[in-house]
């Protein structure tokens, strides 16, 4: 029976398609922009339609376009809309695997190397979910796409704030204006409340009337300051609102911004899940499917699983999972099952550990000190298994040799 093969550098480097993905990920952004920007012209050209069907008391020849130019235009604003939002998205994405990570609970190298290469090489084809005992820290999104989707949450914030500004002040003014105004008319009727206002006087914008008389800090500064309040918030509301209508050209991308954002938080409320029967594993079986097909995903879920349904678990992750990723550095009858387990599936399996851990499970399988090791090796006979150090140097290796070594298709039974 032939050794296992412990290797620091994956013989095969692929460097087609490693060439190839950024030039697709480009052209998928582009693609994707041009859809975007297609859907506004998309809405723009439906008024324009819109127009020419409804206004028929306008000569067709007065809209910005002729009806024939229009209806073209749209047609194929629509078709690179569908087209660009739905390919160059796929271009992008790629893809998406889902990686069942098995190793021993408490491995505090295993958990630096292969977090590590899921921050820097793996998250963005590769989709890593691993067994826990509360320990391992999920890798979610990006520290810049995290920071990016923060700020435009800070930003749609400003919106509702002032909303809820000017719906307090409008209300303040309303009822000082109420109170002031009665108190005038009850002094001096219409001439009293109309002797604070230069009616003679010219406006210009903002529409607001001029005082006629020193203002003082009584009932009538204080209708009149309440009213010039009620005039400023109600051309505030005009301009809001016209603002508004010259964002609804823009909405596909408002839309498209919104479910990004709910992408993002999505990826944040599935980083870590926890199963404590059948149903929660179906659950994160149907979390895991959504992930393959989102952009925005955690690279590393983190799955708590009671110690009853540990093994069933395994069963059916391994059976869902592209490919399975196994840390063989800690010998154990555990680990043994696993690659038991694996061998009866046709899955991709690829065999990782710490170097003087390998060195140690070789000299084992010779000697026969350790049952656990000597069986474990028997199992990976022939096998390569990838070597990682946990200096910084090391892990900034592993991370990229285990891309390399993911996008090999081994079988368990090979």
């Amino acid at each position: 029976m032939p050794p296992i093969v412990i290797v620091d550098v994956h013989p095969h480097r692929h460097v087609v398609p490693r060439a190839l993905r950024p030039v697709a990920v480009v052209a998928g952004g582009l693609l994707y922009a041009a859809g975007l920007v297609a859907t506004v012209a998309f809405v723009a050209l439906g008024f324009v339609l819109a127009a020419w069907q409804f206004g028929s008391e306008r000569d067709p020849e007065q809209l910005p376009l002729g009806p024939g130019r229009a209806l073209g235009l749209w047609l194929a604003a629509g078709a690179v809309m569908v087209l660009g939002l739905r390919y160059g998205r796929r271009l992008v994405r790629g893809r998406r695997a889902t990686v069942l990570y098995l190793r021993r609970f408490r491995d505090d190298a295993s958990m630096a190397a292969v977090t590590g290469a899921a921050r820097r090489s793996l998250g963005g084809r590769w989709r890593l979910v691993s067994l826990d005992d509360a320990r391992l820290v999920p890798v979610g999104l990006s520290t810049a796409t995290s920071g990016l989707f923060s700020a435009g949450r800070f930003a749609a914030r400003v919106p509702r704030a002032l909303a809820v500004v000017w719906r307090r002040a409008f209300l303040v003014a309303v009822v000082v204006a109420a109170v002031s105004g009665f108190l005038l008319y009850d002094q001096g009727g219409v001439e009293a409340l109309l002797a604070p206002f230069d009616l003679d006087g010219t406006m210009t914008f903002p529409l607001v009337p001029r005082p006629a008389v020193e203002l003082t800090w009584d009932a009538s500064g204080a209708f009149f300051v309440s009213v010039v309040a009620i005039a400023l918030l109600g051309q505030a509301t005009i301009v809001a609102m016209v603002v508004m209508f010259g964002v609804l050209v823009l909405m596909p991308l408002v839309v498209a911004v919104s479910s990004w954002s709910q992408a993002e938080t999505w990826a944040r409320a599935n980083v870590r899940l926890r199963a404590t029967g059948s149903s929660d594993v179906d659950r994160a079986l149907a979390v895991l499917r959504q992930m393959e097909k989102k952009i925005l995903a955690p690279r590393l879920v983190v799955l708590t699983v009671a110690t009853p349904i540990w093994q069933e678990t395994v069963r059916r992750l391994a059976a869902a999972a592209d490919a399975c990723l196994v840390d063989v550095s800690e010998p154990s009858a555990n680990v043994v099952w696993e690659l038991e387990h694996l061998r009866g599936l046709d899955v991709p399996c690829h065999f990782v550990g710490e170097r003087p851990d390998l060195e140690r499970l070789a000299r084992a399988a010779v000697d026969g000190s350790d049952p656990a090791a000597a069986h474990i090796a028997d199992l990976l006979a022939g096998r390569e298994v990838l070597a990682y150090t946990t200096d910084r140097r090391g892990l900034g290796r592993f991370a990229g040799e285990l891309r390399l070594t993911m996008d090999c298709p081994v079988r368990a039974t090979a």
